[in-house]
């Protein structure tokens, strides 16, 4: 099964949903100021909204009809494929700008609390008699579904399930992921657009890296210096008294 992990996309389109992941409206790609992509922690988009826009046939300016439909906890989708949750909102007054950081869908995760004490965790197959939980069934009380997982990270080498257990866990979701992701030695990647998870081992990553720059992508400028201190003026040759330079 092939799976982009965290691969670098050009921004086709973006949308704001509501919390029910209905639309409200498209918002153009020129809006977004950076994407930052990480593996072991939560994706983070930035975005700059302005409150006017020029009409049409560029006479006047008109309210951004968007602008006041920004919210906390509100969704952006970007691409068709994946969900940003609002988290904060910074207004200003002089500007006219609104200025957006949202993080990725799984954020969601931050709210659900996880209270369970003296239990195992396997990563596919419940042994409930003896107290053991697969972190499939666990995720599924979530809505949420776990899609694959690498082979190393289920069995132990001799094909029997890996078993991790826990002495008391009260903590977020989205923790417990990344203490599981420590001790079973995977990387959580979500779909947060059809809630799911996939576990990738750590000894599969970083076989192939792919970037692609430009300006839709990180580069959001390109500047040439000239600097006459870096220029090299003197040359300076060591050798026989009889070394001379020809020209």
């Amino acid at each position: 099964m092939k799976i982009d992990v965290r691969g670098i996309k050009q921004i086709e389109s973006l949308a704001l949903c509501k919390l029910s992941k209905n639309i409200i409206s498209e918002l153009p790609t020129s809006c977004v100021v950076s994407i930052e992509r990480v593996i072991d922690s939560v994706d983070k988009i930035t975005l700059k909204i302005e409150k006017y826009l020029i009409s049409q046939d560029g006479k006047r300016k008109i309210e951004n009809p968007v602008y006041n439909e920004i919210k906390p906890k509100r969704y952006l989708l970007l691409n068709d494929e994946e969900y940003f949750i609002i988290e904060s909102i910074k207004e200003s007054k002089v500007t006219g700008t609104k200025e957006i950081t949202a993080l990725s869908g799984e954020q969601i995760l931050n709210n659900r609390l996880i209270d369970m004490e003296d239990f195992g965790v396997q990563i596919m197959e419940d042994d409930i008699e003896n107290g053991v939980y697969s972190l499939k069934s666990l995720l599924k009380e979530l809505n949420w579904d776990l899609e694959y997982a690498d082979d190393e990270i289920i069995y132990n080498e001799d094909k029997s399930p890996k078993l991790r257990w826990q002495q008391s866990v009260c903590t977020s979701w989205i923790e417990f992921m990344r203490q599981l992701a420590d001790e079973f030695n995977f990387i959580p990647i979500y779909d947060t657009l059809n809630r799911k998870v996939s576990l990738l081992s750590i000894n599969s990553m970083g076989e192939e890296i792919k970037i692609c720059l430009s300006k839709d992508n990180y580069i959001r400028s390109k500047e040439k210096t000239k600097n006459s201190e870096e220029l090299i003026t003197l040359l300076k040759l060591k050798g026989s008294e009889e070394l001379d330079i020809a020209s």
